[in-house]
């Protein structure tokens, strides 16, 4: 319409705008709402936050005491074995002993017999 009568606008600047005064009531009630329900969400929000790092906490305290109970075990089970070990060496020692002993009253029950029997015959 302003090109008809042979006028050109290069720019165009808005200064200002004013809304009527219910359309600025009917804004300002849709913020005055907004606010306590977001202010509400931010608060479950953090509560969950919260409750995520108390868990995250736990789960690691309880891995903790999983692998301290583990270690505990493992310690337990390599001791035992250690004493099994001193246990069949000792027990293999005695057999060894016991037969080194039957064997040395052996040979001198032997030699005592041929000797024996040397001087009945003189």
């Amino acid at each position: 319409m302003v090109s008809q009568l042979g006028i050109e606008i290069p720019e165009f600047h808005i200064v200002g705008i004013k809304s009527t005064p219910e359309m600025s009531k009917a804004l300002q009630a849709q913020t005055r709402e907004n606010l306590p329900r977001e202010a509400d969400e931010a608060i479950f929000a953090n509560r969950n936050a919260a409750v995520d790092m108390e868990r995250t906490i736990r789960e690691n305290e309880l891995n903790t005491e999983i692998l301290v109970e583990n270690k505990k075990r493992q310690v337990g089970e390599t001791q035992l074995s250690a004493d099994i070990s001193i246990e069949e060496k000792r027990s293999s020692l005695v057999d060894s002993k016991r037969i080194q002993h039957a064997s040395t009253a052996f040979c001198c029950h032997f030699e005592q017999r041929k000797l024996s029997k040397r001087f009945d015959k003189c």
